[in-house]
């Protein structure tokens, strides 16, 4: 599709969306492209598949798909605000009519990285044990404020797992620490990221940042080099159960393990017992294999673990850099550019 037919005609672009869309939204998205019209209409997720976009040529969604988009095939393109893609399955319809989808990768990279980096502190200074002084109201003796003393990341190796638009701001982050910056990817010869950067100056779109680079074949390797292991990748058939205990073991038993993007790239078995045995020291764990966890999940029971129920990904300014996304694709489409974050049905992101 060319600039020219757009130039001619309105491009009517639907909202679909849970948030709460404001005149200024609408605003931004017609000065952005001047030709659009916007419809929005406010659902929830679980009432997508009764959801008409019929007249719409771009339809912008939370996350949830209807489950036939064959009635969609007008539509150009689908903007969702979810990073991944893998919850749709491969034998999804959307794969099928061709109807390009767009991700929000890239919105999350910094307050996902800063939560990251947030729990390592965190973890690195006992922060957790610190809450004890509070609870006991007691002044500590000498002996047990040392026992207590942080460790100091200067000088320590990260090893980053899906060097994407999350890994990219944690291997920024990293290295102004004073950290060694180790990244895994599946393509690691192409290093360059041309997705979408939510702020500016952040993340590392050039790959200089990364001393050595791991193919998912070589993640062993890496491990043996890292101090700091950071999980930041999608969940595919290909990373579900990249890291078990052999690959754990070869790490330092001063060691830690951050779980930030999706579960069940780590076994949480071998990740418990890593903790239990002092294989590592301890993890900060936001994603899981199966969501929500069970009461019983036996990381509630592991020694030196931080856990939350999948929250990094959630800030503030979600929705206003989500529509600073659905803006420029908007530019691309009717200057007939490639759009950013366009999902591969195959690769499963």
């Amino acid at each position: 599709m060319t600039s020219e037919r757009f130039a001619v005609q309105k491009l009517t672009v639907l909202l679909a969306t849970q948030f709460d869309v404001t005149d200024a939204d609408r605003e931004a998205i017609t000065r952005a492209v001047p030709q659009a019209t916007v419809r929005v209409e406010p659902i929830r997720p679980d009432q997508v598949d009764a959801l008409d976009a019929n007249g719409a040529d771009v339809v912008l969604l939370d996350g949830a798909l209807p489950r036939d988009l064959e009635p969609w095939r007008h539509v150009r393109f689908i903007q969702v605000l979810t990073a991944g893609v893998s919850q749709y399955g491969v034998d999804h319809s959307i794969w099928r009519t061709g109807i390009p989808l767009a991700t929000a990768s890239g919105i999350h990279a910094v307050p996902m990285a800063e939560y990251a980096m947030c729990t390592l502190l965190m973890l690195a200074q006992q922060m957790p044990q610190m809450a004890e002084f509070r609870r006991d109201r007691e002044w500590w003796d000498s002996p047990r404020r040392q026992a207590y003393g942080g460790h100091t990341l200067r000088g320590w190796t990260a090893g980053i797992v899906g060097y994407g638009s999350i890994g990219r701001e944690c291997g920024r982050l990293a290295h102004q620490l004073g950290m060694r910056v180790l990244a895994m990817k599946r393509d690691p010869e192409r290093r360059r990221d041309e997705g979408f950067i939510g702020w500016p100056g952040t993340g590392d779109a050039q790959g200089t940042i990364p001393e050595k680079w791991f193919a998912p074949d070589q993640v062993g390797d890496m491990l043996a080099e890292t101090d700091v292991l950071m999980i930041t990748c999608p969940r595919t058939d290909a990373t579900r159960g990249l890291i078990g205990d052999d690959e754990l073991r070869r790490m330092s038993p001063r060691s830690y393990v951050l779980v930030i993007s999706r579960g069940g790239i780590i076994d949480e078995a071998a990740l418990c017992r890593a903790l239990h045995e002092g294989t590592i020291a301890a993890a900060t764990v936001d994603g899981y294999a199966k969501e929500p966890t069970c009461r019983d999940h036996p990381l509630f029971d592991a020694p030196n673990v931080i856990m939350t129920p999948h929250l990094s990904g959630y800030f503030d300014q979600y929705w206003a850099t989500g529509l600073k996304l659905l803006c420029e694709n908007l530019r691309r489409l009717v200057s007939d550019r490639p759009l950013l974050n366009v999902a591969d049905g195959k690769l499963q992101y």
